[in-house]
């Protein structure tokens, strides 16, 4: 299992999960929020709105919420 917090940056939060996703190689990707709202600087609740909003886009592909303040996620189709 990798962490994919690392690989986002101060561009945005829909650019680092693609960057993660694909330095990964990855059809799914293991997301940790705290760390990655952390690493953006933003808050918890802001993170997981923008993941809604890009999931609705079709940038990104929401799977499963998990315990532990994670998610997976794979590519969207838009």
């Amino acid at each position: 299992r990798r962490d994919f917090a690392g690989a986002f940056d101060q561009a945005g939060i829909g650019r680092g999960i693609a960057m993660a996703l694909a330095q990964a190689g990855a059809k799914v990707a293991l997301l940790d929020i705290n760390r990655a709202a952390a690493k953006l600087g933003t808050t918890e609740a802001v993170l997981r709105q923008a993941l809604l909003w890009l999931e609705a886009r079709g940038d990104i592909y929401l799977i499963e919420w998990q315990a532990g303040d994670t998610v997976r996620i794979a590519p969207g189709d838009g």
